[in-house]
């Protein structure tokens, strides 16, 4: 069975949050919303009608060439926020990533911005630096995304909770 590139992206970065966060799902954050039922790309980028998908618990979307939070984004930075408060084990890593469109010198530095965005959040909601992790995702797959909805994939940055290692 052959599975053409951008239907497995679809379906990986679908299936990555769930592995990547088996503790609590989404829903059962407190704030969090489920992703918007149409999904990433409901409309064009340059129309004035785009909407971003809703943030929620693992997954904070960006428009395309930025890096601030919107109105759902804030929403699942406090989220994450008061999951991390309520259980001092947690630890964060922040993920930022961005779709192949630009050079690849703005790319990387975009993926930083967004990484930096939400832990710059997350700091002045009272989390420790060291409880957190930023980092940066380059998929080599993502200059292989023809459609609006693959590169929405790509706007985000991800947020993935792990234990603490004991001591």
């Amino acid at each position: 069975m052959r599975i053409h590139l951008p239907v497995a992206l679809i379906l990986l970065a679908s299936a990555i949050p769930a592995v990547a966060d088996m503790e609590t799902p989404a829903a059962s954050v407190p704030g969090a919303t489920a992703p918007a039922e149409d999904g990433p790309g409901s409309a064009s980028d340059d129309s004035p009608s785009y909407r971003l998908p809703q943030s929620h618990g693992r997954s904070i979307y960006f428009l395309p060439g930025s890096a601030s939070l919107d109105e759902s984004a804030v929403a699942s930075v406090a989220a994450a926020a008061a999951r991390l408060q309520a259980d001092p084990g947690l630890r964060l890593t922040v993920v930022g990533l961005a779709d192949d469109q630009g050079d690849a010198g703005q790319g990387d530095e975009l993926r930083a911005e967004r990484a930096a965005a939400v832990v710059t959040a997350l700091l002045e909601l009272g989390i420790p630096s060291e409880r957190m992790s930023p980092t940066v995702s380059r998929d080599e797959d993502a200059h292989q995304c023809i459609s609006e909805y693959c590169r929405q994939i790509y706007r985000r940055a991800a947020l993935i909770f792990s234990r603490s290692a004991s001591r």
